[in-house]
């Protein structure tokens, strides 16, 4: 029996039962639901199990027929008076056999307690979630602000031309130091001049040394074999230093 589950609670026991004895409204306890002032075949408030919740339901108007006509709240504390307000306004209903629906003063959609709590803190979620987001504009706002009055304040040349210099040297040295190594390049690469010779650099052998199989340069004085086709020193060939000899 579903009454057995209700035994400790205080809702059902000091409420709605109380509220049905002092008004000498009939109960009926089943397996599934415990039903008070079934007079024409439905009851007028009754309590059911829905898992491990109970929910007290009532009917507005003394009228089995109309669609719409009920109320339900979760059996606890917090709906106490929303339980006591519909038990007593079907009760008034049924002893002035009240069955009209007025259309416009009509909710067919019940809000208990527990929702609007619900729906509170959902509603100040998002207002406090909105002011987080205000804020965030608020400063992203001011940075562009500022990025904007950097911009359009005018830069002078003479700082702008040190930032230059800083980074990547005046434009002056940037020319030159590429000449430079152009240069030294081109130096590398030059053919030397055969018949230039530095006497202090290099003096060849002594004379004295003998020179038998040998050729003497004619143009550096270098001492090389006989069997070479050219001065292994300046370059010269054989016949440029024979022709100098002659």
């Amino acid at each position: 029996m579903i009454e057995d589950f209700l035994i400790h609670n205080k809702i059902y026991q000091n409420l709605i039962l109380e509220f049905s004895i002092s008004n000498k409204i009939n109960k009926q306890s089943g397996e599934k639901i415990v039903g008070f002032g079934n007079t024409k075949g439905f009851y007028l408030y009754w309590i059911r199990k829905d898992k491990d919740d109970f929910y007290f339901s009532s009917r507005r108007k003394f009228n089995k027929e109309l669609k719409d006509n009920r109320v339900s709240y979760e059996l606890k504390e917090e709906n106490k008076t929303l339980i006591l307000n519909a038990m007593q306004s079907i009760y008034k209903a049924f002893k002035s056999n009240d069955t009209v629906i007025i259309k416009q003063n009509f909710n067919p959609k019940v809000v208990t307690e527990n929702q609007k709590i619900d729906t509170q803190n959902q509603f100040e979620k998002i207002l406090t979630q909105l002011f987080v987001l205000n804020d965030k504009l608020t400063k992203i706002s001011e940075r562009l602000l500022k990025i904007e009055s950097k911009l359009s304040t005018p830069v002078q040349e003479e700082t702008l031309n040190k930032q230059i210099q800083t980074n990547i040297g005046t434009s002056q040295n940037i020319p030159k130091i590429n000449e430079e190594k152009l240069h030294q390049v081109r130096e590398s690469l030059a053919p030397k001049e055969k018949t230039h010779f530095y006497d202090h650099r290099y003096t060849g052998l002594p004379k004295e040394q003998d020179i038998r199989g040998k050729i003497r340069c004619t143009f550096c004085g270098n001492v090389f074999l006989d069997t070479l086709d050219e001065c292994p020193y300046c370059k010269a060939s054989c016949t440029e230093i024979f022709k100098k000899g002659l």
